[in-house]
């Protein structure tokens, strides 16, 4: 799997995210939520693909030679023409740190960044889920509507997670946060015919 389709994955999955919160509330009361949401995570370094947890990630891998930077790129923007945002919206979309932290890596948009023969697309998908919730949790909003958005995502990350891993013909696992555990259940053993 290249950067590319891990990204535009990302994208796809935030970016719907983003649209149920503006359905929810709005164009404009999003825009100062996303805006107010920017400004308390300055004071805060942004996720880096340095830290401790991305050791996994090999410092170079391999470029896939039938695929080019350029060609990448246009699959992130058909990802992000294809939600319909506004373009103010595309700007907090493409600004989401958890995206942010491989585009400004030295990480190749092309690069194979897994394959069959290593769990990376498990760990990758899974470190997804985890800062999609710490996102949703920071939002300027009610707190009484944290709990719905966080069903909501969670939704959206699993359907993700599931599918990052289909290709590879990995069983997933389902994963059920709460407020305070993370549970790990197997799911059916049934493997899908591709």
């Amino acid at each position: 799997m290249q950067l590319a389709d891990f990204l535009s994955n990302i994208l796809s999955t935030h970016g719907k995210i983003i649209k149920h919160l503006e359905h929810d509330f709005g164009e404009q009361t999003l825009l100062k939520i996303l805006e107010n949401l920017e400004m308390a995570l300055t004071n805060r370094p942004p996720p880096s693909l340095e830290t401790k947890q991305f050791t996994f990630l090999a410092p170079s891998f391999p470029t896939n030679p039938y695929s080019s930077p350029r060609f990448a790129i246009e699959k992130l923007k058909s990802t992000v023409a294809e939600l319909h945002l506004s373009n103010t919206l595309e700007f907090y979309l493409l600004s989401y740190p958890f995206y942010r932290a491989f585009i400004e890596s030295p990480i190749a948009l092309n690069a194979n960044i897994a394959n069959k023969n290593t769990n990376n697309i498990d760990k990758l998908a899974s470190y997804a889920l985890l800062f999609a919730k710490d996102w949703i949790i920071k939002l300027p909003i009610s707190q009484n509507k944290i709990p719905e958005l966080l069903k909501l995502s969670e939704t959206y990350w699993l359907r993700f997670r599931w599918h990052m891993l289909r290709q590879f013909k990995i069983n997933p696992l389902v994963i059920i946060y709460s407020n305070t555990n993370t549970i790990t259940v197997p799911s059916s053993s049934h493997q899908q015919k591709r």
